[in-house]
């Protein structure tokens, strides 16, 4: 679930939990129009300090260009500034896909 926390630490014999809330890390899969959005988004996610890789789409997800951007994040990073995007996915654990953005039009 996007967005979760964990909270790896309670208290024995205690009503107060002392943790630092850590969020879950989801995996999602970026695709783009062009080559060059998927390098500015690689850029993008590891400026966030985002563990992200450019690579070829998989080949149920489609793409208009063939790569797509692969990252790990607490959530979905969007950015307006990023047009290129043509969809976003994110990584179930069962391998399957849920598309989360479409750009309009399509």
């Amino acid at each position: 679930m996007p967005g979760a926390f964990f909270c790896p630490e309670t208290f024995a014999n205690s009503f107060v939990s002392k943790c630092d809330i850590i969020p879950l890390m989801n995996t999602y899969i970026a695709t783009f129009f062009m080559h060059f959005g998927s390098i500015r988004y690689e850029r993008l996610c590891k400026s966030k300090g985002y563990q992200a890789r450019t690579m070829p789409v998989p080949r149920n997800l489609s793409s208009s260009c063939g790569t797509c951007v692969k990252y790990t994040a607490p959530e979905p990073l969007y950015d307006p500034a990023h047009d290129e995007m043509e969809t976003m996915v994110i990584c179930n654990d069962d391998g399957s896909y849920t598309t989360i953005y479409r750009a309009e039009g399509l």
